[in-house]
């Protein structure tokens, strides 16, 4: 079971770690399970925020990953085949229609 932390890791891209997703390296840095390095203060002080701001800011969070991601080349998009257009269809003839009597 996790222990929940009321301070949180600020990550060098600006997004917010549980601390239970945070492991030093074999270098000693501490990272994200996603690779992602924690920042640092001037004084070598891992940055921390509070969980209340970080759960005010989940909107914020998101943007910056979004900008993170189309930063990064996307891959190119495979070309598309050419469909030929539907063929419109046939004018409805009007049906056959009795006579009343």
């Amino acid at each position: 079971m996790k222990h929940v932390h009321l301070t949180w890791y600020l990550l060098v891209d600006g997004t917010h770690a549980d601390p239970n997703d945070v492991a030093p390296d074999k270098d000693g840095v501490l990272r994200h399970t996603n690779g992602l390095a924690v920042a640092l203060h001037d004084n070598g002080v891992p940055q921390t925020i509070g969980r209340g701001a970080v759960e005010n800011k989940h909107v914020e969070a998101a943007k910056v990953a979004q900008d993170v991601a189309a930063a990064s080349p996307a891959a190119p998009e495979a070309p598309r085949e050419m469909e030929p257009e539907p063929k419109p269809a046939a004018p409805k003839k009007p049906g056959y229609k009795t006579r009343k009597a």
